[in-house]
């Protein structure tokens, strides 16, 4: 019972928007998914939501703080670790970032999104053999992706190959 009234709260936070053809945006209500995690304090996706929601409001710090709490509730959760990354990032805390990114692919490696960040922190950083392997891993994931063949295009250039 506990956990459909946490995946419940969790959904009614949400809203889907329609984007472009072929583009979906979450957007999320930051006091909502408040009230989802009063209603159980141990549902870490209700402070997933929360930091989702608080990036795509572009306050980074406290999407830190959010994310922060469902990483203490639940550790194998990729996209928490994805969301730490993408603060971190945005924050140009690229040591942080390269991190998260890396715990996001320790439990999921098949996620492409997660995979082109990560190659996408690596060129942040001039590691260009590094980012190379994960791009290359997103674009095999996701072949209709053409920002990460562009940075694999890079990633390339960088190392001398043409």
């Amino acid at each position: 019972q506990h956990a459909d009234l946490r995946v419940a709260a969790s959904r009614e936070a949400s809203v889907l928007v329609e984007m472009p053809p072929h583009v979906h945006v979450r957007v999320d209500h930051p006091g909502h998914h408040g009230e989802a995690a009063q209603i159980d304090d141990t549902c870490a996706e209700a402070y997933l939501g929360a930091g989702d929601a608080l990036r795509a409001l572009e306050d980074y710090q406290a999407a830190l703080q959010a994310y922060t709490k469902a990483r203490d509730r639940n550790q194998q959760l990729a996209r928490v670790h994805f969301g730490l990354g993408m603060s971190h990032k945005e924050l140009g805390q690229y040591d942080l970032a390269v991190n998260d990114f890396s715990n996001a692919v320790d439990p999921d490696r098949r996620d492409p999104e997660i995979m082109a960040e990560f190659g996408k922190i690596y060129l942040d950083v001039g590691s260009w053999s590094d980012a190379l392997k994960s791009l290359e891993s997103a674009v095999e994931l996701d072949d209709t992706n053409a920002e990460a063949f562009r940075d694999l295009g890079w990633a390339h250039t960088q190392l001398g190959r043409t």
